[in-house]
C-alpha cells in the first residue's frame, strides 16, 4: 500500500472524529473500504502522535478527547 494512501485515509479518520462521525468501528471501516482490524491499527497511529482518541457509544462516533 501506498504512502500518500494511508495518509489519505488517517486525514479522512482525523476529519470524521473532528466531525463526531466515524459511527463504529465497523461503519468507519466500510466508510474507508478497509477491515475493522485496519481502523484500529490507524487508531493506533493516530495515538501515537500524541492524540486522546476515545469511542462514546451514545453518540457513535471516535472523539478526540478535549
Amino acid at each position: 500500500m501506498a504512502i500518500q494512501e494511508i495518509m489519505n485515509r488517517m486525514q479522512r479518520i482525523d476529519h470524521l472524529i473532528k466531525m463526531k462521525a466515524t459511527g463504529s468501528p465497523g461503519e468507519l471501516a466500510v466508510k474507508l473500504s478497509v477491515s475493522k482490524r485496519q481502523i484500529y491499527r490507524y487508531l493506533e497511529m493516530i495515538k501515537s502522535q500524541g492524540k486522546e482518541i476515545h469511542y462514546e457509544p451514545l453518540r457513535r462516533s471516535y472523539t478526540y478527547k478535549e
